[in-house]
């Protein structure tokens, strides 16, 4: 499975390639002129010294993220909104949501099923019944069926189809649960 998941990283990735290239103009294609170096304070630069941007981090440097807001146990972010929470709030669940889901899928796609697990768990308890709950169970089946855990992976799967009829995730996952 990880080297098929291998082959399709490496299809993508010449493809992104070939887009560049087509986009680009080609490698070895025409010679431009170099741009005209700008000056402090032409448009798109900062108007003192001061204000430009430093060259390098500080070592170990950390970006802080905002404070991922969090609703109240058993609500979802649909019902949020219509209690009059602003679209900010919503779209701010929404992107904590997409956050943990999208560290899950990479731990996952690294072949660190238990990482993805404690990932998806955090999301089951911020966001119970969450607007990303279908995706967030499609992986959590995923990662079980990576380490093996074929009890739980059948139990969550007929809950899946029960719950989830119409799932897009319905082919991917019989697919994936189709080989060992």
């Amino acid at each position: 499975m990880a080297s098929g998941r291998r082959l399709v990283q490496f299809a993508f990735a010449a493809a992104l390639i070939a887009i560049v290239v087509l986009v680009v103009g080609g490698i070895g294609g025409e010679e431009t002129a170099e741009p005209v170096p700008m000056r402090l304070g032409d448009p798109g630069m900062p108007l003192e010294e001061h204000d430009a941007p430093s060259k390098e981090l500080p070592a170990g440097f950390v970006p802080s993220l905002p404070v991922v807001p969090t609703l109240p146990e058993g609500a979802h972010a649909a019902h949020a909104h219509a209690a009059g929470s602003t679209d900010d709030a919503v779209g701010d669940d929404l992107s904590a949501e997409m956050r943990l889901l999208s560290e899950a899928r990479v731990e996952l796609g690294q072949d660190d099923a238990v990482a993805c697990l404690a990932l998806l768990d955090q999301h089951r308890e911020r966001f119970p019944a969450g607007a990303l709950a279908e995706e967030r169970e499609a992986y959590t089946i995923l990662a079980l069926h990576a380490l093996g855990r074929d009890q739980e992976v059948e139990r969550r799967y007929v809950d899946f189809r029960a719950d989830y009829p119409d799932s897009t995730f319905n082919d991917r996952l019989s697919r994936a649960l189709a080989t060992p």
